[in-house]
């Protein structure tokens, strides 16, 4: 995944053809999973797919892949079929997002599927349903699945609570975050990692109540998706 990322973004920045050349021989001989197993459904980041349904901090394929279906290296060099299946895999991912929130009470876009740092991991989706927006055209469909992730992560989900230290309804007291507890008052605008599987608002519950600057990032970047500069 790192080698797939860099050479994308080296390609990006020099135009250099044999970076090209090795950036699609490591998407046709490294990442060799069929389409339809990157849309299993199981959010799993096992098969070795072009896209991936999964945006930890582990799975640098999809910056990669991203940046291969949106470079503006002129002229095109890129092979039209390899393209033509990284998009189709990016359409199958982002497909699986929005039907499984639409089959959660909550629209959340991994349904009942935790892990450690799930908040993270829903934020994150943004980018990926943004991602979609920017290869295939802007698209309401995936325009709203993106703004209920952030209704999500500010109160709309099963505990009726935001995820945003002091943004949003009730929202975490105690994040698993040094300078907050020293203080006895949490810093404004962490993103806790939520329920794993269930969410207990202590700073000693690490597992639910961590918070980290990759899931940090995502809620950044699924807020700043909306922003208007003003003039």
């Amino acid at each position: 995944g790192m080698r797939v990322w860099a050479a994308a973004e080296l390609y990006e920045a020099t135009g250099d053809v044999s970076v090209l050349a090795d950036l699609e021989e490591l998407l046709t001989s490294r990442l060799t999973a069929d389409a339809l197993r990157c849309d299993d459904g199981g959010f799993n980041d096992d098969p070795p797919c072009k896209i991936s349904d999964m945006t930890d901090w582990s799975v640098q394929t999809n910056l990669g892949s991203v940046r291969y279906l949106t470079s503006a290296v002129t002229p095109d060099r890129r092979d039209p079929d390899l393209v033509a299946e990284v998009q189709k895999q990016l359409r199958l991912v982002v497909d699986l997002y929005v039907r499984t929130a639409r089959s959660s009470s909550f629209h959340r876009p991994t349904g009942e599927y935790t892990k450690w740092g799930i908040n993270g991991e829903i934020a994150r989706h943004t980018w990926l349903l943004h991602a979609a927006e920017r290869v295939f055209g802007a698209n309401a469909t995936l325009a709203v699945e993106m703004d209920h992730v952030v209704h999500h992560l500010l109160g709309r989900n099963k505990y009726s609570r935001s995820f945003v230290t002091k943004v949003g309804h009730k929202p975490p007291a105690q994040p698993h975050h040094r300078p907050s507890t020293n203080y006895l008052d949490p810093w404004p605008g962490l993103l806790i990692g939520g329920p794993n599987p269930y969410w207990i608002d202590l700073w000693v519950d690490f597992f639910s109540n961590e918070i980290a600057i990759n899931w940090q990032a995502g809620l950044v970047y699924a807020l700043a998706r909306n922003y208007t500069a003003c003039d």
